[in-house]
C-alpha cells in the first residue's frame, strides 16, 4: 500500500472535509449553547409568570371575599328594617285591640 502523504489524490479534499467539519461542529456547538440560553430564559420567564398568576389569583380570592361581604351588608340592613317594621305593625295592632277591649 502506498504512503498517501506524498501524493494521495484526495488528501485535499479529505483536508477540506475535516475543516468543514470542525466549523460545523463549532457551529452546532454555539447553535446549542444558544438554544439552551433561550431555554433557560424562557423557563426563569415562565417562573415569574406563574408567580405573577399565583399573586393575581390571591387578590382575586380577596377581592371576591370583599364583594361577598358588601353584597351580605344591604341584605342584612333590609332584614332589620323588615324585622322593625313587622314588629311594629304588630305592636300597633296589639295596642289596638287593647284599646278596643278597654285594657289600654
Amino acid at each position: 500500500m502506498a504512503d498517501c502523504s506524498q501524493s494521495c489524490p484526495i488528501a485535499n479534499k479529505v483536508d477540506r472535509l475535516e475543516a468543514q467539519l470542525d466549523e460545523l461542529q463549532a457551529q452546532n456547538g454555539d447553535s446549542h449553547r444558544e438554544i439552551y440560553g433561550r431555554l433557560n430564559t424562557l423557563e426563569r420567564a415562565s417562573d415569574v409568570q406563574g408567580a405573577h398568576y399565583d399573586a393575581i389569583m390571591e387578590k382575586l380570592d380577596s377581592l371576591a371575599r370583599k364583594v361577598d361581604g358588601l353584597e351580605r351588608k344591604p341584605a342584612k340592613r333590609w332584614d332589620a328594617a323588615v324585622t322593625a317594621l313587622i314588629g311594629a305593625v304588630v305592636g300597633a295592632v296589639a295596642a289596638y285591640l287593647m284599646a278596643g277591649a278597654g285594657l289600654g
